[in-house]
């Protein structure tokens, strides 16, 4: 940061020399001719303390003293602890109406910064490249990179510790901005070259004309000293501030040495939060709402500033060109490895990280990238959008999304998240806690995981899924189905299934990869290996379509082999055919729900009544369903019944009569026929069944299935809450999952909706439909084979699998 706007020179040459007063308005040795010299910058304003002009003298005093801690504030309560308990590396707020500045150049600031208006991040970002140095009689400059973006730096000066974090943050710069730095053995060939033999921290450059000649950067190691050598101490901000300032970049306000935010700042927002060139904390600054974090990467304003200079990163070249991981599973390398391998995984040996909070933000140029902060358990607030704020770790505003950065996935952690989506496809999980999810724009996953969660597809094609299904709902999970009936003939294994599914769904495997997996497995081989292409497809349309090929069929497959396609390009013909979605949709839908502990409410709750004779305790009947979701038989869920002590308690002890009397009234509320009872009494003694089979038996008749129908669907949504669902525009796929589930529908915002779980418990909201009462939707509903539908101006509701004398009056709400 600068000093003194009256220095403007220190003396140059291969070392920076001890401030000699006579260069002041001369040439000093060593600068050609026509090269001038800017400011000299100075960080020591960056503690907080009051400008001392001895930062610019050799006999400075010693090194600057640590600074008092500034006032935090962590999450939701006020600490005076700036390196708090809670890590934090990113975290969102949205990006609300940022501070116009009052004037530019004038070095005047309005009293209350908070009543400013509203200005632009560009405003901010051409104050750092021009506005600044106007006001300090210089001018906008830059490293001159037309034709190589190559700058070369000299390090060998600094300590091992000075060269890690100057490196670090030169990492850090590169990855921003179209500019590669490249370490060099002599300090006279160095466009950058870094000291530390001088009191303080501060960095000064020559110019001839717009371009940067050369720059130094001094950071003394009686600042390393004071300051520390962690990635979150004072002392990296140091090196990534004066690096700043040697690429160009002058403060985000008319101030040089010290400042008082509320009287020297120009913007409102004038914060770490939005630029590391600033002087002022998070803290300091009662005009953002934020908590006290130290930048660990260049922010918004910053990265704009700095790619007005010198452009955006080669989309080729870059490190986040790819499929980017932030987070936990994180793939990053360099020092953001080192960060997030000991923030995320707690691997640090090299003690590299203290623990403080942090603030980034994050720009990515490519690839379909993932943040993860499952490791999180506090409430995040997280904004996918560009230039969005978010709150993560239990810091706010710590996390900052870069503009034109696309971040397409999203994992949030284990508290009551608030994730808001961006244009991209995004797939967004909330994980634990009770979440809120908007998908905006694009064709969304939004998955609410454990918890009662909202989600909103908003527009385009989504698909929303309340519970933590890994997919299984998902249309993809179909695809999956129908390759295992096309290749084995069989229905899939739940793992199996579940596997392939995450595989489609993360990218990690395309459809045709999975197909060429199946044809190249043991079972497949054994079945169709050393077939001929003729027996081939004709057991293909039989494992497939249920029948023999015609001719023309066959012939043309035939062709498609001989042509070059592989055996796994043809399952793929079949499974995909329009003929096999139609037959096989049911199926993989109902091979679905009996993966997923929403299908086995109805079942569990029988089964309470008829061996209990009361209705289920909710955590009981979740942790029965989980395990019958996970493969378990229910016959032996029921004998787990029949053994347990409330069981044995009521019925133990009793006669086979008696036992099979007991049922009768238990389950179905009455005495047995005489033809019933002996049926039973048949069937336990000398039929060889137990009693869990006879449990099992009146627990899925008709009768009590018909009996108890009412008061489960009563019982469901008095004691299981679910989900609310919006569908949004466009075509969207729902599933509430487990409990008691609203789907919520806007006449206003047409598509066409597919709600595979719809449960008597469940309940649609119509607003803006033209029925009045639950009557008149309830007889709007059209049967189309399997499945109900509903339609109306636009808009099209589709129940999966139910039919139209399956609705009741209680299953609507009009609005």
């Amino acid at each position: 940061m600068l000093c003194s706007r009256r220095i403007s020179v220190l003396s140059l040459g291969p070392a920076i020399q001890p401030f000699d007063p006579t260069h002041i308005g001369t040439t000093p040795p060593g600068i050609a001719p026509g090269v001038t010299l800017g400011p000299t910058m100075c960080i020591i304003c960056q503690t907080f303390r009051p400008f001392d002009e001895s930062c610019l003298y050799e006999d400075m005093p010693g090194a600057p003293a640590a600074p008092d801690a500034p006032t935090v504030i962590t999450g939701e309560a006020n600490t005076t602890n700036e390196d708090q308990a809670a890590p934090s590396l990113i975290s969102p707020q949205t990006n609300d109406a940022q501070d116009a500045p009052v004037a530019t150049g004038t070095g005047q600031a309005a009293s209350d910064p908070a009543a400013q208006p509203a200005s632009q991040p560009d405003m901010q970002a051409a104050y750092l490249t021009d506005g600044f140095w106007a006001d300090f009689g210089a001018a906008r400059h830059a490293f001159d990179t037309s034709t190589s973006n190559v700058i070369t730096v000299y390090l060998d000066a600094l300590t091992a510790d000075g060269q890690r974090l100057a490196e670090w943050a030169l990492q850090a710069w590169e990855a921003v901005a179209d500019i590669r730095f490249q370490a060099v053995s002599n300090a006279s060939g160095a466009m950058i070259r870094f000291d530390d033999d001088q009191s303080g921290a501060y960095a000064n450059y020559a110019a001839a004309g717009t371009d940067t000649t050369t720059a130094w950067v001094n950071v003394s190691t009686g600042w390393l000293s004071a300051y520390g050598t962690q990635i979150d101490d004072h002392t990296f901000l140091t090196y990534l501030h004066e690096i700043g300032h040697a690429l160009g970049l002058g403060h985000q306000g008319d101030y040089n040495g010290s400042a008082t935010y509320g009287s020297d700042n120009i913007f409102a927002k004038d914060s770490y939060q939005w630029s590391l060139m600033s002087y002022f904390s998070q803290s300091e600054n009662w005009s953002v709402n934020a908590s006290f974090a130290r930048p660990v990467t260049p922010m918004l304003v910053d990265i704009i500033a700095i790619q007005d200079l010198y452009g955006a990163p080669d989309a080729a070249s870059s490190a986040t060109s790819g499929d980017t991981i932030y987070g936990l599973g994180h793939n990053q390398s360099g020092y953001m490895k080192v960060l997030m391998d000991a923030v995320h995984l707690g691997q640090d040996p090299a003690d590299d990280y203290g623990g403080g909070n942090l603030a980034q933000t994050i720009y990515d140029v490519g690839g379909t990238d993932t943040i993860t902060f499952s490791d999180d358990t506090h409430k995040q607030r997280v904004d996918l959008r560009p230039e969005a704020l978010s709150d993560v770790y239990g810091l706010r505003g710590n996390l900052v999304i870069a503009r034109d950065t696309l971040i397409e996935n999203f994992n949030a952690g284990r508290g009551s998240d608030t994730v808001i989506g961006n244009q991209a496809d995004n797939r967004i999980d909330g994980g634990f806690g009770d979440d809120s999810i908007t998908g905006d724009m694009g064709s969304d996953h939004l998955i609410g995981g454990f918890g009662l969660d909202f989600l909103d597809g908003g527009l385009g094609d989504d698909v929303l899924l309340g519970d933590g299904v890994d997919g299984m709902f998902d249309p993809v999970a179909g695809q999956v189905f129908r390759v295992y009936q096309a290749t084995l003939d069989r229905l899939p294994d739940g793992a199996g299934h579940l596997g392939w599914t995450k595989a489609l769904l993360s990218g990690v495997s395309t459809l045709l990869q999975v197909g060429e997996a199946f044809v190249a497995s043991s079972e497949f081989q054994d079945r169709y290996g050393a077939t001929s292409d003729t027996d081939f497809v004709t057991l293909l349309y039989h494992n497939v379509l249920g029948r023999a090929p015609d001719a023309g069929g066959l012939q043309g497959w035939l062709d498609r082999l001989g042509g070059g396609q592989s055996r796994a390009e043809v399952v793929l013909g079949f499974s995909e055919s329009a003929e096999f979605i139609d037959t096989s949709e049911a199926g993989a839908l109902a091979f679905s729900r009996a993966g997923h502990l929403s299908g086995w409410s109805d079942d569990l709750f029988r089964l309470y009544q008829a061996t209990l004779d009361r209705a289920p305790d909710v955590a009981g009947l979740q942790g029965w369903a989980g395990e019958l979701a996970d493969g378990v038989a229910y016959l032996d869920v029921v004998s787990g019944f029949v053994a347990s002590p409330e069981f044995q308690d009521r019925y133990g002890a009793t006669s086979d009569t008696d036992f099979v009397t007991l049922l009768y009234h238990n389950v179905l509320g009455r005495a047995p026929d005489a033809g019933g009872l002996q049926g039973w009494l048949d069937r336990l003694d000398g039929g060889g069944q137990s009693r869990a089979e006879v449990v099992r038996g009146f627990a899925q008749s008709t009768e009590f299935r018909a009996n108890t129908a009412e008061a489960l669907a009563s019982w469901m949504r008095a004691n299981v809450a679910g989900d609310t669902l919006v569908g949004g525009q466009g075509e969207n796929v729902l599933f509430g999952g487990f409990g008691a589930d609203q789907f919520v529908f806007d006449a206003g915002m047409p598509g066409r909706h597919e709600i595979v779980d719809m449960d008597p418990w469940d309940q649609v909201l119509l607003e803006g439909f033209s029925y009045t009462t639950p009557a008149e939707a309830l007889a709007a509903l059209t049967r189309t084979g399997p499945d109900t539908s509903l339609s109306e101006a636009g808009t099209e509701i589709i129940f999966r699998n139910i039919q139209p004398e399956m609705f009741n009056e209680h299953m609507f709400e009009i609005v």
